[in-house]
């Protein structure tokens, strides 16, 4: 299931999105070509992320915070294998 909530957004924010040098070109919404993105003052951290979920690729998040962000303490990482995160948060990953 996909669930999809329709919010305001500014014209931007669409082209930032869709256009030039914005998400469609860098496939990140984070400016990939900086050397760190977070600090010491980032919380810790812990990654839900769903194996059927083809829209976030989570690997590549938690590769980088492996190899670059050596400030970020990540407690957890947990992959759902036959689920979606949002069925997960629903408590109906188990009914699959």
């Amino acid at each position: 299931m996909f669930r999809f909530t329709p919010t305001p957004v500014s014209s931007a924010s669409i082209f930032w999105w869709c256009g030039k040098g914005g998400f469609a070109d860098r496939k990140c919404t984070l400016d990939d070509t900086l050397e760190r993105w977070f600090d010491d003052r980032f919380p810790p951290l812990s990654i839900y992320h769903g194996g059927r979920d083809f829209l976030v690729l989570a690997e590549p998040l938690i590769e980088r915070m492996q190899n670059k962000e050596k400030d970020v303490n990540v407690i957890k990482v947990t992959k759902l294998d036959k689920s979606e995160v949002s069925e997960a948060r629903r408590g109906s990953a188990s009914k699959s």
